[in-house]
């Protein structure tokens, strides 16, 4: 069995990974320190841990023994936030914005690892099956 990565081995990976999207390495700085501010943070012991924490109230964690299904859920919630700030900036008030925001963020996950394109493709379509698009323009 392999031994795990460490924090900072993990923050290595993210940061090569980031570069593809030419993120700063400054992003991934304090990707390993506990926060209460809502901020994703992860933790290694048995397991590598995906932790949101606010106000000293853990509101989610999501736990693996694979470091590529981490980082999955590392670069998933940055291109979640790249891809909103994108449709702000590219709004279009007749089209149903998730129609930009899942657009952009199955672009970016894609220019890192097909595999991530397609199960965020897979989610997007399980969202849409029962929240489907709704424009107020023409199609």
């Amino acid at each position: 069995m392999a031994a795990f990565a460490s924090s900072a081995e993990i923050i290595s990976k993210a940061q090569e990974i980031g570069a593809r999207l030419s993120l700063p390495p400054v992003v991934f700085a304090n990707i390993d320190q506990p926060n209460d501010f809502a901020a994703p943070f992860i933790e290694v012991d048995r397991a590598y841990h995906y932790v949101i924490r606010e106000r000293d109230k853990e509101l989610s964690r999501k736990s693996t023994m694979d470091i590529d299904e981490l980082l999955y859920w590392i670069f998933e919630g940055i291109t979640s936030g790249l891809s909103s700030k994108y449709e702000l900036d590219h709004r279009d008030e007749t089209r149903d914005c998730r129609r930009v925001v899942f657009d952009r963020q199955l672009h970016l996950l894609g220019a890192i690892k097909p595999e991530w394109r397609m199960r965020c493709a897979d989610k997007f379509n399980e969202i849409l099956a029962q929240h489907p698009f709704r424009d107020s323009g023409p199609p």
